[in-house]
């Protein structure tokens, strides 16, 4: 079943409106409306139809229980470790540069080859990361390419811009910005 909020998120980044989805797919826009507050689920090709039409993985929207709580979120990280090699460490963090004020905080890695595999993923991630935050990509392309993971990472690919309000991180405002 599909996450309403999920739906609603990309609906929101693509810049439709939920008249404008529901005409895309031949829908009125009551029909996604009830998708995204949750009181009826899309099923099979209407949930590729719509993820079609937001340019999004079906997959990544196929997760009712989104969006997770934390004790949800935990729950996950015990399962992980039942798959992977888990390793939890303390670590030191600069919090700020200037005064060299630090903080201890616990990481996970994973060991072994499936560790290789999340490390490389945790590098593509950490380098969108930092190119959403300093304003290089906008956050619709930022979710664009989490929500295509992992065909986003391959050479070629190119994000799915919809939206002609370009926003950024820290944007609170709907503003827009010259493209890139």
């Amino acid at each position: 079943m599909a996450s309403g909020s999920l739906l609603k998120k990309f609906r929101e980044l693509r810049g439709l409106t939920q008249k404008s989805l529901g005409a895309m797919l031949g829908f009125d826009d009551s029909r996604i409306r009830q998708y995204e507050s949750g009181k009826r689920n899309p099923k099979g090709d209407i949930l590729k139809s719509i993820a079609n039409a937001l340019k999004v993985n079906p997959e990544y929207l196929d997760d009712d229980k989104y969006p997770y709580s934390m004790d949800e979120s935990v729950r996950l990280l015990f399962k992980m470790e039942d798959l992977l090699p888990v390793k939890i460490q303390e670590i030191e963090v600069l919090l700020d540069d200037k005064y060299g004020i630090k903080e201890y905080k616990y990481a996970l890695y994973f060991s072994g080859e499936e560790g290789k595999y999340l490390d490389h993923f945790l590098r593509q991630w950490q380098r969108k990361r930092i190119d959403y935050e300093a304003n290089i990509i906008t956050q619709e392309q930022y979710e664009d390419w989490k929500a295509n993971w992992p065909e986003s990472v391959y050479e070629g690919y190119t994000f799915s811009e919809m939206n002609p309000n370009r926003r950024y991180h820290g944007d609170l405002s709907n503003k827009k910005h010259n493209k890139l």
